[in-house]
């Protein structure tokens, strides 16, 4: 792919992908969670304190990186980390520009706090869309937490299971797309968050082979993370880059989407009622009580053409705590408005780690 091209697509407003994907769009389960996270106690002031500073730091890092993460770099790493990150440069972003390869993964990842209690805690952002992982670790200093260590790796590292594929975890089943969305997301973190909560004082490294295999992290799982990386960035360059005439119906996707979230940017959301009548109730009530601002942080991270309509997906910049989709339903280019899911994160995150609210639920998601 010409540089030049890619470049030019991240100076774009709206971010679209296009995974090659045939599916049943329209047969969703009974419920969707919908519900806005909620906040929840830490154990101690001394707690608090420490991950107040560390999670001040962190969205300071992420923020930046949107924007220059060179810039980011020089504020929070160290020299070694640093090196890291060049090397991530050459490894992973050989075919993209670093600062827009960066800034688009940024901009679209949950972070999530590993081994909390440990001298240097680890920090993940998870990019669901890729389904990739970047693990940093963090030096807790006296005047701000500094970034010491870092590595990229395919979600499939962290499950359970011998699969590796190049496809991401919630583009592999024939579940629900908002649905398996979430479900992807809340098992990532939380399998994260179970490999790495006994690192104690050790090195983090330990708690998974392929961190200590240099050997396979250099052949394996570098080109495949840039293979995942590159393939959604080229799908958001090519539907970008599509004529009308070339595709009218996803021309007429896009441009329904664009009407949806103008809609909802100017609070007028309720609107859409009158097609979008597969919407759960529950989704209607947090629509509703969303402040119309959100809306104008929304940028597009993934559309599939299925067999009897086209779904969008997309994500906050930054704040990433779910996601919303649209369905449009309709043959070639004759779409309507559906139906709307607000995919709620940590909905998902607690009905996988089982009865009542998720544990330090702040430190996920």
């Amino acid at each position: 792919m010409n540089r030049l091209t890619i470049v030019t697509v991240a100076l774009l407003g709206w971010l679209f992908a296009a995974p090659a994907f045939s599916a049943d769009l329209s047969s969703p389960p009974s419920v969707i969670s919908a519900s806005p996270p909620e906040a929840s106690a830490v154990q101690s002031t001394a707690d608090l304190v420490r991950l107040t500073t560390l999670l001040m730091a962190v969205n300071r890092f992420k923020q930046i990186s949107i924007g220059d993460y060179e810039k980011a770099l020089l504020m929070f790493a160290t020299d070694d980390a640093v090196a890291k990150f060049r090397r991530f440069s050459q490894n992973i972003w050989a075919e993209t520009p670093p600062a827009m390869g960066w800034s688009y993964f940024m901009s679209s990842s949950v972070h999530a706090v590993g081994a909390a209690g440990r001298q240097q805690p680890l920090v993940a952002f998870y990019n669901p869309w890729c389904d990739v992982f970047l693990i940093t670790e963090w030096r807790m200093d006296e005047d701000i937490p500094r970034l010491v260590d870092a590595e990229m790796l395919m979600g499939d590292w962290l499950r359970p299971g011998k699969e590796l594929s190049p496809v991401p975890n919630w583009l592999r089943t024939n579940t629900f797309k908002p649905a398996a969305l979430g479900s992807s997301v809340a098992q990532s973190i939380q399998e994260f968050e179970e490999r790495f909560k006994t690192t104690g004082s050790g090195p983090w490294r330990k708690q998974l082979p392929v961190l200590e295999n240099q050997q396979l992290l250099t052949e394996v799982n570098y080109p495949a993370v840039s293979l995942m990386l590159l393939n959604n960035l080229q799908n958001i360059n090519a539907f970008r880059t599509l004529k009308k005439e070339n595709n009218s119906r996803i021309a007429t996707c896009r441009r329904l989407t664009v009407d949806v979230i103008r809609a909802g940017a100017q609070g007028q959301i309720g609107k859409s009622r009158k097609t979008a009548d597969d919407t759960l109730p529950q989704t209607w009530d947090v629509l509703e009580g969303v402040d119309a601002k959100w809306f104008r942080t929304l940028e597009a991270v993934a559309v599939i053409d299925g067999n009897d309509g086209c779904l969008v997906f997309l994500s906050p910049v930054f704040d990433v705590n779910g996601s919303l989709s649209l369905f449009f339903k309709g043959k070639k280019a004759d779409l309507r408005l559906k139906r709307i899911d607000v995919i709620d994160y940590s909905g998902f995150y607690q009905e996988i780690k089982g009865k009542g609210e998720a544990p330090h639920k702040e430190l996920s998601l």
